[in-house]
């Protein structure tokens, strides 16, 4: 949903946003609360990878492909006795194949722009539609018209990028962003990459019945998680017919009419329709960028701890600054900065330090959530740790549920500090949010043993490997 622009000039702007994804959008909503008159614009659509072509409809997908099975099960049995709850809306037809489920979810992708506008007009923020480019560190022309402002923010973000010598065309070597729209087209699929991407990924499409084959250059899917961790998803990939071809990086790519043969280092040969690229991506950079006096690469634009770029009043938020490519980072520079901005007070680098353990969610069938370290991440250190390890199915919530898999682990110091809270289960994700803020708070195991947790709830097997611990 676009409003027709306006007729004649547009007000000087005094916050002046370059891109409508997940970084632009809330930094315009909390540039409008501030009180700033705020102009937003967009080449394209409104959301950006988070809301419209990665995040939001892989999750969207997979949460009615989980309600489907009946809950995201795990290896041996249910993690959980019901998965999300699938809204009216999109709920899978008893009977129906559940390939149905990616031309319903891409449909409602235009009712999620219009959401998103809806929220930016009800802020009063300015919104236009339109390929620009930058003529100098304040000023910005699009559309026929130079826009001014006295506060400038670049949070164009970041697009899929191919590999050396394997570059994305967009029909047999694709992202993301060209699954859903052909996904009625392939039976087998070849995923390069198995880091998160990539196994929510596999997970996705084995569900829906194509042949997948994950191939990950290291040794082990979803590379740096801690093995109790990764397995369970492992093992419901295979046992969903996903091969896994792991330890060889990829050689060669041969396109033929049939789709596509992909040669590992080692002699493999591995045959698919298409095949998706994963993990990698380049800053989508500014048209005329270079009047301003940034700097940047194909990476990020560079910038300060205050999020400026070292220009007066230009700055950059959100995965084109390269500080953590995820969308909470994106979300919390967007909301932030014009707080900033209001008060004067500049953003400080202890405000990015958890940038270094961030909250993660892992999306796959069964889900995974954590922040702080986990024990590889220790060993490596050579830091001495507690663990504590709590089955989600001996809580009591756990027994209401019929829970019939799934952990807590708690990792701390001797002397008690938490050093990572990691869970693994049915909507773990979800449950796992705030972890993160618990790493940030510096607690103790002490503090988390005698906290007051609601009851009956499967958060208590935190409270539980605490006085695990406190007891050891």
């Amino acid at each position: 949903m676009r409003s027709p622009r306006r007729a004649g000039p547009l007000p000087q702007a005094e916050l002046l946003i370059l891109g409508g994804g997940a970084a632009g959008h809330y930094c315009a909503l909390s540039g409008a609360r501030e009180g700033f008159r705020t102009v937003l614009v967009e080449s394209a659509e409104l959301g950006g990878t988070a809301f419209r072509w990665g995040c939001l409809p892989v999750k969207m997908a997979l949460d009615r492909i989980k309600a489907h099975l009946g809950a995201g099960a795990s290896p041996g049995g249910a993690v959980g006795a019901s998965g999300p709850r699938a809204s009216r809306r999109f709920r899978t037809p008893a009977g129906s194949p559940p390939r149905d489920l990616l031309r319903r979810v891409s449909g409602c992708l235009g009712e999620v722009e219009q959401r998103l506008q809806r929220q930016l007009e009800a802020q009063g923020v300015e919104v236009i539609f339109g390929e620009g480019a930058f003529t100098g560190p304040h000023t910005y022309r699009v559309g026929g018209r130079e826009l001014r402002a006295r506060h400038v923010v670049i949070a164009t973000g970041t697009s899929p990028a191919g590999l050396p010598g394997l570059p994305l065309d967009g029909q047999i070597v694709i992202s993301h962003r060209e699954l859903f729209a052909g996904a009625a087209g392939f039976r087998r699929l070849l995923v390069l990459g198995g880091d998160v991407e990539g196994a929510e990924f596999a997970a996705l499409f084995s569900s829906l019945g194509c042949r997948v084959t994950v191939v990950e250059q290291l040794p082990e899917l979803l590379p740096g998680l801690d093995r109790d961790l990764a397995r369970p998803v492992e093992t419901r990939l295979l046992e969903s017919g996903v091969r896994l071809e792991l330890g060889s990086p990829v050689a060669g790519v041969t396109r033929h009419r049939g789709g596509v043969t992909v040669e590992l280092a080692d002699g493999r040969l591995l045959e698919g329709q298409r095949v998706l690229v994963t993990g990698a991506r380049r800053a989508n950079i500014p048209a005329g960028l270079e009047t301003t006096g940034a700097r940047w690469d194909d990476t990020r634009i560079r910038v300060q701890d205050s999020l400026s770029t070292g220009v007066p009043g230009l700055y950059a938020i959100g995965d084109v600054n390269g500080l953590l490519g995820m969308a909470h980072a994106a979300i919390q520079q967007g909301t932030l900065l014009p707080r900033s901005l209001r008060s004067g007070r500049p953003l400080r680098a202890a405000r990015w330090g958890a940038y270094r353990r961030p909250p993660r969610g892992f999306y796959t069938i069964p889900e995974i959530g954590g922040a702080g370290s986990t024990e590889g991440e220790l060993q490596s250190a050579g830091t001495c740790y507690r663990s504590a390890v709590v089955a989600l199915a001996d809580t009591w919530r756990g027994l209401s549920k019929g829970v019939g898999g799934g952990f807590l682990k708690l990792l701390a110091e001797p002397g008690g500090k938490v050093l990572g809270i990691w869970l693994c289960g049915a909507e773990a994700a979800e449950a796992s949010a705030l972890f993160g803020f618990l790493i940030e708070a510096e607690l103790g195991v002490e503090r988390l043993a005698g906290s007051l947790v609601t009851h009956p709830t499967l958060a208590e097997a935190l409270r539980e490997a605490a006085w695990e611990l406190l007891s050891s």
